[in-house]
C-alpha cells in the first residue's frame, strides 16, 4: 500500500458535509501518473480516500489563491466572539496536539483566576507505553496470542495497543470465539469487542477507521464489515436498523471501493 498526498481544494460548503467527489480523486491520481509515470497509477488502483478540513490562515478565497494554518490556534472566544466560557483549540497535526492541550488548559486555569499547574503531559508516558524496546514488546506479544493465531499479528498488535495488549487478549481467554481475525483481514474479533467496551466507540465508523485497522487501507469486503457490525451492535445494544444505517454509512466512506 501507497499512501499519497495531499491535494488541497476549497470546501465552500458546511464542514459536516464534507465530500470527496469521483472527479476529484480522478484529477488527482492523473497528476501524479504525470509526475511519476513509472508508477502507472489509475483509478483501480485506489483503496480509500481521506479528506480533512483546514482553516484558511490568509488569502482570497473566491479566487482559490489561500494559504492554509500551518500552526495550532487556542482562542479566547471572549476577546475574539464576545462569548463568555468558551475557549477553542484547532491542532492540525497530531505531533504539536499535546502541546496546543496545555496552552488550552492553561487558558482556562487564567479564566478562572486560579493558579496554573505545571504539565505533566509532557513527561507522562502515554496509556500503552509501558515498554523500552518495540522488538521486546512484540516478543512478549507472540509468546501471548492464542494457539493457532499468525505469529505475524503480534508485531500489528504491539504497534496498536503496546504494552496494553493485554486488555484485548484477556477477551480472547474468557471468550474463545473472540480470539481469531475477521474473515481475511489481521484484525481480531476482541480488538472490536475492546474498542466498543473501553475506546468510547460510539458508531461503526468508529471501530472500521478509527479504533482498529479494518477498513483504515481500503474496503476489507462486505463479509468483514457485517462481521464487525455484528461486533459492535452486540455490545451497543443496537437494533438491526441502526446496524444496517450504520453499515451504510461506512460503505459511503468507501466510494471507490471495486468489489
Amino acid at each position: 500500500k501507497t499512501l499519497v498526498g495531499v491535494n488541497s481544494l476549497i470546501w465552500r460548503d458546511e464542514p459536516d458535509r464534507l465530500r470527496v467527489t469521483e472527479a476529484e480523486v480522478s484529477d488527482f491520481v492523473a497528476e501524479i501518473a504525470e509526475a511519476d509515470p513509472k508508477l502507472r497509477l489509475t483509478m483501480d488502483d485506489v483503496a480509500l480516500v481521506m479528506a480533512g478540513l483546514l482553516p484558511v490562515e490568509k488569502g482570497d478565497e473566491q479566487g482559490g489563491d489561500v494559504s492554509f494554518g500551518k500552526r495550532p490556534l487556542v482562542v479566547d472566544n471572549a476577546r475574539t466572539d464576545n462569548v463568555q466560557g468558551l475557549v477553542s483549540a484547532i491542532a492540525n497535526r497530531y505531533t504539536v496536539a499535546r502541546g496546543v492541550a496545555e496552552r488550552a488548559v492553561d487558558l482556562v486555569y487564567h479564566k478562572l483566576g486560579r493558579e496554573v499547574r505545571r504539565c505533566r503531559t509532557e513527561i507522562t508516558r502515554i496509556h500503552g507505553a509501558d515498554f523500552y524496546r518495540f522488538a521486546d514488546l512484540v516478543r512478549e506479544v507472540t509468546d501471548a496470542l492464542p494457539e493457532g493465531l499468525d505469529r505475524s499479528i503480534a508485531d500489528r498488535l504491539a504497534r496498536d495497543h503496546g504494552s496494553a495488549y493485554g486488555e484485548v487478549l484477556r477477551l480472547a481467554r474468557e471468550r474463545p470465539e473472540l480470539g481469531v481475525t475477521i474473515g481475511g483481514t489481521n484484525i481480531l474479533r476482541d480488538e472490536v469487542v475492546h474498542a466498543a467496551r473501553s475506546e468510547m466507540v460510539c458508531k461503526l465508523s468508529d471501530a472500521a477507521f478509527g479504533r482498529t485497522g479494518l477498513a483504515t487501507a481500503g474496503d476489507p469486503g462486505r463479509a468483514e464489515l457485517e462481521e464487525c457490525a455484528d461486533l459492535v451492535a452486540g455490545q451497543l445494544g443496537w437494533d438491526s436498523a441502526r446496524r444496517a444505517s450504520e453499515l451504510r454509512e461506512v460503505r459511503d466512506r468507501i466510494p471507490f471501493r471495486r468489489s
